[in-house]
């Protein structure tokens, strides 16, 4: 329909990485078969790079037979964005509960030191006191 043989297509708009995926997905369509959906990264023509939810269809003639299939790209670049801060926020939230046990941990030893020093300072004042030296 656009004139170009599909692999060059892809080749222009679809990253490097999401080809593979991509053209799978279209040897299942060429089979016959509806290609589950999934996620690809578009580039524009100055190289932007847009995440879009992919879904294909067929459209079907009176026989049930494929005649066409229809593709549609949702762009989900809010959605991708929305969840990378997610992810942050957990991995962030991971990370203040680890300093938190490791602040109780060291402050819980800290106590222990100074209740220790105490003692001691108790045990060397008895001895004093046992052996005349004070």
């Amino acid at each position: 329909m656009v004139g170009k043989d599909a692999t060059e297509l892809i080749s222009k708009v679809v990253k490097l990485e999401d080809r593979k995926k991509i053209m799978r997905a279209l040897e299942t369509t060429l089979e016959g078969k509806s290609p589950p959906p999934g996620t690809y990264t578009l580039l524009t023509k100055n190289g932007r790079e847009i995440p879009v939810a992919f879904t294909a269809s067929f459209v079907k003639d009176e026989e049930g037979k494929p005649t066409a299939f229809v593709v549609t790209y949702k762009d989900i670049t809010e959605l991708k964005r929305a969840e990378e801060e997610r992810l942050k926020a957990a991995a962030d939230r991971q990370r203040v509960e680890q300093l938190e046990k490791f602040a109780k941990v060291a402050v819980g030893r800290e106590l222990k030191m100074v209740e220790l020093k105490q003692r001691i300072k108790e045990l060397e004042s008895k001895l004093k006191k046992i052996t005349g030296n004070e």
